[in-house]
């Protein structure tokens, strides 16, 4: 899917919620009373189907430009790094906003990316650093 296309589809679902929360607040007909409690219009989630794809994608680029760094990282250091450690020494520019937590040396030899999220799940890559 293409993302202009991805960009209609949120835009449409947002005007569509807002038109559902103003509607009928625009006055009454005469001799119409109103109700004399709010009822909500809004549902309480949304279903929108090209979410939890782009939530997939997310994760997985995410995922991905930590196992470059780590790789970089382990080539030039001889182990993996920590989160912190990355961003320290500029593998990346800032802790994963998914995966903010590293456990190196789980399982052995290799990392573990812990993701915050349930959508995003925890990652044991079992690759053996270089010497």
């Amino acid at each position: 899917m293409e993302l202009p296309h991805l960009a209609r589809v949120v835009a449409v679902a947002a005007t569509c919620i807002l038109a559902a929360s103003c509607a009928g607040s625009h006055g009454t007909r005469a001799g119409a009373t109103r109700p004399t409690t709010a009822q909500s219009t809004t549902p309480n989630s949304l279903d929108l189907p090209y979410i939890g794809i782009a939530s997939d994608v997310i994760c997985a680029a995410d995922a991905q430009t930590i196992r470059i760094a780590e790789q970089t990282y382990s080539t030039l250091n001889g182990a993996f790094a920590t989160m912190q450690q990355l961003v320290d020494q500029q593998f990346l520019r800032t802790a994963s906003t998914y995966y903010p937590r590293i456990i190196v040396g789980v399982p052995a030899g290799g990392y573990t990316l812990v993701a915050v999220t349930q959508r995003c799940e925890n990652l044991r890559l079992p690759v053996v650093g270089p010497g």
